[in-house]
C-alpha cells in the first residue's frame, strides 16, 4: 500500500523515518506507524477530521524535513 503517493511506500517511508530518527525511534512503532498510516488517515477521515484537500479531492501535502519523497504529511 502507498504512503500519500505511487512512487512511495512503507519500505522508503520506514528508510527515511528510521535515517531521520538518528537512532532516537523505535523500529517496531516505526514499522507500525509507516504500514498502518494510509488506514489510521481513513480512520479519522470518518471519523470528521478535515484534512486540507485540493480542489481535485486529493489531500494537500508536503514535504517532512529529512525525507526523500516530497508530498507524504497531510
Amino acid at each position: 500500500m502507498q504512503a500519500t503517493l505511487p512512487e512511495d511506500s512503507p519500505v522508503i517511508h520506514y528508510i527515511d523515518t528510521i535515517v531521520g530518527g538518528r537512532g532516537k525511534n523505535i523500529p517496531e512503532l516505526v514499522e507500525a506507524l509507516v504500514n498502518d498510516a494510509p488506514f489510521v488517515v481513513e480512520w479519522l477521515t470518518n471519523l470528521g477530521v478535515n484534512f486540507d484537500r485540493l480542489p481535485n479531492g486529493s489531500y494537500f501535502t508536503h514535504m517532512p524535513a529529512g525525507h526523500s519523497q516530497k508530498d507524504r504529511i497531510l
